[in-house]
């Protein structure tokens, strides 16, 4: 019985416990893939919004039905798919940075009104640091 537990057991235990592990991470599936889904996910849901506008604006009632059936399940698979990356504790929070580029257009300043036009300086306060404007009397 001795020889039968050095030769088959002691090994097979061995490894089982190294391996043991491995099991957790042969099931999950890579981060950046279930990233790549949601980027999927959410191009799909741009597009399904943008069958729904299409179809409110012709009035096609079955078009309207169907889209937001697919909007629907596109926003299940969203779903699902931050709390699989929640679980793996790779989603710090379903945000992203859009950058607005907005566009100024400035008239064309008049000496005429510049001249009379009221003029004020800068100031900081110096608790705050925050500026606030002073008139200044020409």
């Amino acid at each position: 019985m001795e020889s039968t537990m050095k030769t088959f057991l002691k090994p097979l235990l061995l490894t089982s416990m190294l391996a043991l592990p491995l099991l957790g991470v042969a099931q999950a599936g890579p981060v950046d893939d279930l990233r790549g889904r949601r980027d999927d996910i959410r191009q799909s849901l741009r597009n399904h919004q943008d069958d729904l506008n299409t179809a409110i604006q012709i009035h096609d009632q079955d078009g309207i039905i169907n889209a937001r059936a697919r909007i629907r399940e596109d926003e299940a698979a969203m779903a699902q798919n931050k709390a699989e990356l929640t679980r793996l504790g790779a989603n710090p929070g379903d945000t992203e940075t859009y950058m607005i580029k907005r566009t100024v257009i400035k008239p064309v300043a008049s000496p005429y009104d510049s001249e009379f036009a009221p003029q004020y300086t800068v100031h900081h306060d110096p608790i705050s640091g925050k500026p606030f404007y002073v008139r200044v009397y020409p």
